[in-house]
């Protein structure tokens, strides 16, 4: 079985030699068989107990695993925890509380010790069991490949892995290998109690299952390792996906360009969709079929605006047709590449001068003599973020303010009457969420120039002579 462990860790765990592994052990067959096999290997080890204060016997596991540690002359980590209030305050089952707890805290020591990988004892009867609750729960193919050889990056680290070398390795062939060498497990009492679904699977469905198919086991098996090498050739096709339609991602966000976003097949558009929510979940657990349903059914809509709530704390934001949002809670959304005003009170814009916008956005304000020259640059103009006016009728003082409610001005290029600039923005696909926090640059007579937009066509240049008011808005990162 050494010869076997040892070409797993390095061709499919992908872990070298040198730099010490954590590995998890809680005194079981299975991480106790790893524990063996990885000292084995002469490979420095960190060997970390996690006592989750669930069973009398946990305290006494804890001491084996310690004693088990010293006499081999390894390091040794001890972390505890209160599985029960974490599980009420996350709202989890006991098993995934205590699974949560384990992880971070195998983790956080991983990272203090500098420790190259993770190393857990799942094996190949965890798989099945695994396969089996996804295919039971609903699962796609991502789901029905179980467990990896290695995962990085995980809900856990970003840059450590974390490693499962005994997932080709059966029940049997362990607790074979521990009666060889005298090896004595302690046993959870909590494996035998059958109100686990895991633990009815193991009892109850997969005997029954042997009775269609003898080798239903390794036939799951086998389907849960070809669906992950699937699943890592589909991981390389979406990286180029993500990168081409990831708009922004900050704590509690993940946006997509929509346009981008919605010319990608339906399948990645799927996987897309999943890759957000893991690393706003950090992980899928809770999400179901119907969220990505829901969600990809409101992405096919016609454009405007909308709101699909999906599992997890977590809203689907539609922006009109420029953004799609994943959000958790109340998280708030990056302004991105658009101008906002700074505050809701209006701003002096001083002529000559420049106030500031909110983030990295300025915006500055002269006067000049419309020179024959000075209009055909006018004219020529193609930036957006400058504008040119006539200040021949303009009244001063000038301000940047949000639009008021029922506001009208006249779009250059409208030769008569007054349009709506809640329409307006409308029209422009200035999306909703940005429309209240749009500068104006106002006279008081009304808007001037809705930034980045349209001048009021009014002031708009027309012969030399004139005094121009130019504007410009610019960003200064």
């Amino acid at each position: 079985m050494l010869e076997r462990i040892v070409a797993i860790l390095k061709e499919r765990c992908r872990v070298a030699g040198g730099r010490p592994l954590l590995v998890g052990v809680s005194g079981g067959p299975d991480s106790l068989c790893l524990w063996r096999l990885l000292s084995q290997m002469g490979t420095p080890l960190i060997v970390a107990h996690f006592n989750h204060g669930l069973r009398p016997e946990a305290d006494r596991e804890a001491a084996y695993v310690e004693s088990l540690a010293r006499q081999a002359g390894q390091l040794y980590r001890a972390g505890k925890g209160e599985v029960r209030a974490f599980a009420r305050q996350q709202r989890l089952s006991i098993e995934e509380a205590a699974r949560e707890m384990r992880y971070r805290f195998l983790f956080s020591v991983a990272e203090k010790a500098g420790a190259q990988a993770v190393v857990v004892g799942h094996q190949a009867d965890d798989q099945v069991e695994t396969v089996l609750m996804h295919l039971l729960r609903g699962a796609g193919s991502s789901g029905l490949s179980g467990m990896r050889f290695r995962l990085c990056p995980n809900p856990w680290s970003q840059t450590i892995p974390l490693v499962r070398p005994l997932l080709s390795t059966w029940r049997e062939e362990i607790e074979a290998y521990l009666g060889e060498n005298g090896m004595a497990p302690v046993w959870d009492a909590s494996n035998r109690d059958e109100t686990y679904f895991r633990n009815r699977l193991r009892a109850e469905l997969i005997p029954s299952l042997e009775t269609y198919n003898p080798q239903v086991k390794l036939a799951l098996w086998r389907t849960a390792d070809i669906l992950g090498a699937e699943s890592e050739a589909l991981e390389a096709i979406l990286q180029p996906a993500w990168e081409a339609t990831l708009a922004a991602a900050s704590p509690g966000v993940v946006g997509f360009h929509r346009q981008a976003f919605t010319a990608q097949p339906l399948g990645l558009q799927r996987l897309l969709l999943r890759k957000g929510l893991e690393q706003l979940l950090g992980g899928l657990r809770g999400v179901e079929y119907g969220d990505f349903e829901r969600a990809l059914a409101s992405l096919a809509r016609s454009s405007g605006s909308r709101r699909e709530d999906l599992a997890g704390g977590v809203h689907l934001l539609v922006d009109g047709d420029a953004w799609i949002w994943l959000r958790m809670g109340d998280s708030p959304l990056p302004g991105f590449d658009f101008p906002q005003l700074r505050g809701a009170e209006p701003q002096t814009l001083p002529v000559p001068g420049e106030v500031r916008l909110a983030g990295p956005w300025h915006l500055t304000s002269e006067l000049l003599e419309a020179t024959p020259e000075l209009l055909d640059q006018a004219r020529r103009n193609a930036d957006p973020r400058q504008a040119w006016l006539n200040a021949e009728g303009i009244s001063f003082p000038l301000t940047v303010r949000a639009r008021l409610p029922g506001e009208h001005f006249q779009p250059l290029g409208m030769p008569a009457g007054t349009a709506s600039l809640a329409d307006f923005m409308v029209n422009q696909k200035i999306p909703r969420r940005l429309r209240s926090t749009w500068p104006l640059v106002c006279s008081p007579e009304g808007p001037l120039w809705v930034v980045t937009r349209r001048i009021d066509h009014r002031f708009r240049l027309q012969e030399a002579g004139q005094r121009v008011l130019h504007l410009c808005v610019y960003r200064h990162d």
